[in-house]
């Protein structure tokens, strides 16, 4: 019999939500317990996860949350040099994971514990990196939030998606816009694909325990790939003293810190993969599986793999972990699923308000997408709903009628692709993945931000 876990929903606010073969394994399960009780300068903060069911949702107590979202606030609007630092931080500690990644080298001769060395120091360094992460998630929120209030001051209401496209570039260029450039001058594939294989071998590595992308996979991205369309419109003129310059300046910064930490992210992924896979050989193992692990756990493959293989298979059937002050409880199994959180949408509810991605309007059945089967099973013409994308998708959004997202604002992946496709879009509608189902007939209006279910039959 299951004990019911402590922690009440009511208490709590989901915060993150992803989708659970692309997680990071327990690495980010204790990144996300560290990275509130960092921002709240304490240890005794309640935190929980729930694992299963294709995702990975992550709560926190609605009075930590709100504290925390104010102190991210001031810190981005904050004139000194407090909020550099922490961009100086995660850069530096973002190089670091790459280089030690790098530096790790498994073979079939390396030693079981010269391999549980790798894996526990890659996790480590990956824990701390991963605060990072989520730190900058919030950083990008409150800064476009803070953009978004200061241009209304300025500009017609007509004109605020302009003008929000036109400032919301990153101060530098990561991955993406280098592709992107590249592309633009150079048409042919061999040689496109040449300079993906040598300068970005690592971008579809999303998770340190699925393979990189193979030069199949490459092809398909270059023949997917969306140039950005130019824009044909005057820039418009902004008057900003010099604090609203000084903001403009620290906006763009985060929005290049927001993509540089994916970056780093993924070709830390990349080189440390081919330990994963040898554990996974040696042990019998899936390299996914380890994610279901916590660091001390491994080393018991080496001489109780049966216990791990059970630890693993009950895992993967769902789990529940609880901190609460400085108290950890897990619960895992099949019985545990009947203390998931519940969605909190209201019942019966057919409309979500989201942000206005892309102008337009189009109707459609909704697909929500979230495995690579679910990408590639993509029906022309459906409705693309998922809790986030990124350029992994877009083979499946050229297919769509419009996108809709849980998260995001403006300036996320999925409302940069819908204006280059001209297709309609809502973001950060914060639950339309459990609101809609597969198959219901809505209707997407992208210039108000609404996406409405329809009765059955409605055209």
């Amino acid at each position: 019999m299951i004990k019911k876990p402590d922690i009440k929903q009511d208490q709590m606010e989901l915060m993150w939500r992803r989708e659970y073969s692309l997680c990071y394994g327990w690495v980010t399960v204790e990144s996300f317990k560290n990275f509130i009780g960092e921002e709240l300068n304490r240890s005794g903060i309640s935190v929980r996860i729930d694992g299963g069911e294709g995702w990975l949702s992550f709560f926190a107590s609605r009075n930590d949350v709100e504290q925390m979202k104010k102190h991210l606030s001031l810190e981005v609007a904050d004139p000194s040099k407090h909020l550099e630092r922490r961009m100086n931080a995660l850069q530096k500690n973002g190089k670091e994971t790459v280089c030690f990644s790098r530096s790790l080298h498994p073979t079939p001769r390396t030693s079981d514990a010269d391999l549980f060395k790798m894996v526990a120091g890659f996790f480590d360094i990956f824990t701390a990196y991963c605060v990072h992460l989520f730190r900058s998630f919030y950083w990008n929120e409150m800064s476009v939030l803070l953009f978004e209030k200061l241009i209304a001051k300025k500009v017609p209401q007509d004109q605020l998606v302009e003008v929000l496209q036109q400032f919301s570039k990153p101060s530098k260029l990561t991955s993406v816009p280098k592709i992107s450039y590249y592309f633009a001058r150079v048409k042919q594939f061999k040689k496109r694909l040449a300079y993906l294989e040598h300068n970005f071998p690592w971008l579809g590595s999303g998770d340190s325990f699925f393979p990189p992308m193979t030069r199949v996979q490459m092809g398909a991205y270059i023949r997917s790939f969306i140039l950005p369309a130019r824009n044909a419109s005057a820039p418009v003129r902004l008057v900003l003293n010099a604090k609203e310059k000084r903001f403009l300046k620290r906006y763009q910064e985060i929005l290049y810190i927001k993509d540089l930490r994916d970056d780093y992210r993924r070709e830390a992924f990349y080189y440390f993969y081919p330990v994963a896979q040898e554990l996974g050989r040696r042990f019998k193992l899936k390299p996914q599986d380890i994610g279901y692990l916590e660091p001390s756990e491994i080393p018991l493959l080496a001489h109780d793999r049966k216990k791990v293989l059970d630890l693993i298979r009950e895992r993967s059937q769902g789990y529940v972990i609880e901190y609460t002050e400085d108290k950890e409880t897990l619960w895992a199994g099949q019985g545990v699923k009947k203390y998931f959180f519940k969605n909190e949408s209201k019942k019966n509810e057919t409309q979500l308000q989201g942000t206005v991605g892309c102008v337009g309007a189009a109707r459609g059945r909704v697909q929500i997408v979230r495995t690579s089967a679910d990408r590639k099973n993509f029906k022309k013409g459906n409705v693309l709903v998922a809790v986030t994308t990124n350029p992994e998708y877009v083979t499946a959004m050229q297919k769509a009628c419009a996108l809709v997202t849980d998260e995001g604002g403006l300036t996320c992946h999925a409302a940069i692709v819908a204006r280059e496709m001209k297709m309609p879009c809502v973001v950060g509608t914060k639950n339309a993945t459990t609101v809609f189902k597969n198959g219901d007939y809505v209707e997407v209006d992208g210039s108000a931000g609404i996406v409405r279910k329809l009765k059955k039959g409605s055209r």
